[in-house]
Formats: structure tokens, C-alpha cells, sequence
């Protein structure tokens, strides 16, 4: 039993030594061809620097062989902050689809169960790793994006708070306004109501005195009328005597 267990674990490593084998050597950096990328198609990725798929799949056997997890910031670390996580996270998923593809081609006399099942755990927990990180990037993303929104919020309500202060101001001022012009049109209007009223009064009274004229150039016409009249009858009495 104890030699079926070192054999087992002897196949196991000699299949993951298989797919350490099967991938090719890490290029040294100072070797890498001028313009070529970090993205694996001749670009930078975003943060200028240029990492290799190569170079990932080195540094993820590094960590595994140091009994260390394979998460993006611990490769990137690895790689000497080299890399955006974005870069570094799409290698770690093709890495793991090869693996995978290579696990397949493997000869299935060459290698038990026990050998399958310590790689697949080791590509699960890579997986499962890979899975935790993108969520903890798009959380902190999601957060960030949160705190702005939140911010921007703040500073509208604040605005706009201020902007109805001003509002309820210039229309406490308008009405002030309105009530003043109000209270002097009212003014204006009793004004304007007396300057009516003394108008018809005197026009009351011009008529009234004019009538008053008329009647005294009637009275001293007829005062004249009568003693011309007198006069006349005088004269005749006077005459026939």
C-alpha cells in the first residue's frame, strides 16, 4: 500500500512536470524583440510595460513551487509590477484552458487517477482563485464607482440647495417689491379718485356760477328793459296832460 502511494504521487508529479515541460522557457526580458507588447500582440498593455504569456506561465510555476497562491496581484508582484491586472488575469485564463487541453492529451495509461485528480485540483483552485479576484476587482470597481456617484450626487443636492436659497431670496425680494408698487398704485388710484371728485365739484361750481352770471345779465337786461319801459310810459302820461 505505502509503494502504491509513492508511485502514485511519483506519476502525479511526473504529469505536472509534463505540463511544465510542454510550455516554453520564459524569454528574458532584455531579450524581448523591440514593439513587442505585454498583451501577446505586439502592443503595451495600458500601463506601458510588456509581459509575456510566457513570463506568466513562469511566474504562476514559481508561486506554485514556493507553496504560494496563484492570484494576479502575487504574479504581478512576481513580474515586478509589471502588467495590468486585466493583462495578467487573461493569460492566467488561457494558462488554465492549455493546461486543461493538455490534461486530455495525456496518454491515459501514463497516468491514475490520483496524478488527474491533484492537477484538476490544482487547475480548481487556480480557477477558483481567478474566479475570487475578478470578483474582488469588479466589487472594488462597482464601490468606486459607487463613491463617485455618490459624491456627484452630494454636490448636486448642495448645489441646487444653494440654488433654492437664492430662489426663495429673489422671490422674498419680489414680493417686497410687488407689495410696495402695490400699496403705490393704491395710492396712485385714491389719488386719481380725488383729483376726480374735485374736478366734478369745481365743474359743479363753474356751472353753478356761470348760471349765476347768466342770470344776473338776464336780471339787468330786464331791470333795463322795464325802466326803459317806465320811462317810455312816463313820457306818454306827460304828454297827454
Amino acid at each position: 500500500m505505502a509503494n502504491k502511494k509513492i508511485e502514485d504521487k511519483d506519476q502525479a508529479a511526473k504529469a505536472e512536470a509534463a505540463l511544465n515541460d510542454t510550455a516554453p522557457e520564459a524569454p528574458a526580458a532584455a531579450a524581448a524583440p523591440a514593439g513587442s507588447g505585454g498583451n501577446g500582440n505586439g502592443k503595451p498593455d495600458k500601463y506601458g510595460a510588456r509581459i509575456s504569456k510566457e513570463e506568466v506561465r513562469k511566474a504562476m510555476d514559481e508561486l506554485r513551487a514556493g507553496n504560494c497562491k496563484c492570484t494576479v496581484p502575487a504574479i504581478r508582484a512576481a513580474l515586478g509590477n509589471r502588467g495590468s491586472n486585466s493583462t495578467i488575469q487573461k493569460y492566467m485564463n488561457e494558462i488554465n484552458d492549455e493546461d486543461l487541453k493538455r490534461l486530455e492529451e495525456l496518454n491515459a495509461d501514463k497516468i491514475n487517477d490520483t496524478a488527474v485528480s491533484t492537477l484538476a485540483h490544482n487547475l480548481s483552485t487556480r480557477a477558483y482563485l481567478v474566479v475570487c479576484q475578478e470578483l474582488k476587482d469588479r466589487i472594488t470597481d462597482i464601490a468606486a464607482f459607487a463613491q463617485r456617484a455618490l459624491n456627484e450626487n452630494r454636490e448636486n443636492m448642495e448645489k441646487t440647495a444653494q440654488q433654492l436659497d437664492q430662489t426663495e431670496k429673489e422671490r422674498d425680494e419680489y414680493r417686497e417689491k410687488a407689495a410696495e408698487l402695490e400699496k403705490q398704485l393704491s395710492e396712485s388710484q385714491n389719488t386719481v379718485a380725488e383729483l376726480k371728485r374735485l374736478r366734478t365739484d369745481l365743474e359743479m361750481q363753474l356751472k353753478s356760477a356761470a348760471l349765476e352770471a347768466k342770470a344776473a345779465v338776464q336780471a339787468k337786461e330786464l331791470k333795463q328793459f322795464i325802466e326803459g319801459k317806465v320811462d317810455e310810459i312816463l313820457k306818454v302820461v306827460q304828454t297827454e296832460k
